[in-house]
This record gives C-alpha cells, structure tokens and sequence, in this order.
C-alpha cells in the first residue's frame, strides 16, 4: 500500500488520537504504517471514548472528497450518513 498523504492539520490530529488510543488500549498504532493509520482510523471510528470522537470529528473536517475516495476512507472507515448540521449520526456506531 503507497503511503497515506494528509495536510499538516491531519498530521497533528492523527497524532494526537495515536496518544490517545495508546493511553487507551495499550496499543501503538504507527503512523508511518498506512495499514496502521487505516486500523486507527478504524478503532476511532467505531470508539465511544468522547475525547477521541471530537478529535476523530477535527480529523474529518481536515479530509476532502478526493482523500476519501483515493484512500478507501468513506466505505470502510467513515460511511457517509450525515445529520442536518453536518454531523455524523450515532446510527451507525451502534449497529
């Protein structure tokens, strides 16, 4: 897999949910690992943790459409069902 390509505000999100799933769960995901960064955005995606899902959310708002779709993103880590306001529903978290 070619090496994921984000924005320096990606960087530092990504980062900081690295520290934070690590302080979490004990497991290091690394960011120079683009199987590793997917499975993290994965965790992150599907985490109930309020402090991870609002810097998963600044992570998101960094991405755009071409992003998602050159990285596979918006099927397997993000569907795309989005509230009135722009927000992802819990809907899908749940089920």
């Amino acid at each position: 897999m070619k090496a994921l390509i984000f924005s320096p505000a990606s960087l530092f999100h990504l980062q900081q949910l690295s520290t934070l799933v690590k302080q979490k769960t004990n497991t290091r995901y690394g960011l120079s690992d683009p199987h590793d960064v997917l499975d993290l955005l994965r965790y992150c995606y599907l985490c109930d943790d309020e402090n991870i899902n609002a810097i998963y959310q600044q992570f998101l708002k960094e991405l755009d459409d071409s992003q998602l779709g050159r990285y596979g993103l918006a099927a397997t880590v993000m569907p795309a069902v989005y509230s009135a306001e722009n927000q992802p529903t819990n809907e899908l978290r749940a089920g």
